[in-house]
């Protein structure tokens, strides 16, 4: 935990890699109630911003908040090359191996309508996209090399949470972006 300001953040890390000794680092702001307690952080896409990240432009994949296929093993200072993974080649930071039935969030955005979202990505398989718990729409990968699809947002979303859910295949996922 750290001050910086007025305001209070932890700081913790997560695995990449597929190992437990290959770490990113992550912050989210936390409150100190009166009475000296502190509730649960929530952990969010958001790091050190103090509101919604806005429905523009371009994000790393690896800023999701959640990352799992329901089956994360304990890893014990070993590689473990079978699981959904942040990682990296060069300058590009990506998820690798998301398998079918595993589960991307980014928690918050802020989307307005007639917005597309692109998810760049490559290998076989298809993404079902929810916005909040509204299907928006999927998109079917089969390229060896990074390919970019969009779909149309035809409603607004405030604090909304983006799923993505690997449907059929396997994927690597690079990036999503907002486009007005």
């Amino acid at each position: 935990m750290e001050k910086i300001g007025d305001k209070w953040y932890v700081f913790y890390h997560r695995l990449t890699h597929g190992c437990d000794y290959s770490r990113q680092m992550c912050a989210q702001p936390l409150e100190i109630m009166g009475d000296g307690s502190i509730p649960q952080v929530e952990m969010t896409s958001l790091g050190l911003n103090d509101h919604d990240l806005p429905g523009t432009g371009e994000y790393s994949a690896a800023i999701c908040c959640n990352l799992s296929n329901g089956k994360m093993p304990h890893i014990a200072n070993k590689i473990c090359t079978d699981i959904p993974h942040i990682t990296h080649s060069g300058e590009e930071v990506f998820i690798k191996n998301a398998a079918k039935g595993t589960h991307i969030v980014y928690k918050y955005f802020t989307i307005e309508k007639d917005t597309a979202l692109s998810i760049t990505a490559r290998s076989n398989g298809t993404i079902q996209i929810y916005l909040d718990d509204h299907l928006v729409g999927d998109m079917t990968f089969s390229n060896d090399v990074w390919d970019k699809k969009e779909v149309l947002i035809d409603a607004s979303y405030q604090h909304a949470q983006l799923h993505l859910v690997v449907s059929d295949g396997n994927l690597d996922l690079l990036s999503l972006g907002f486009r007005k």
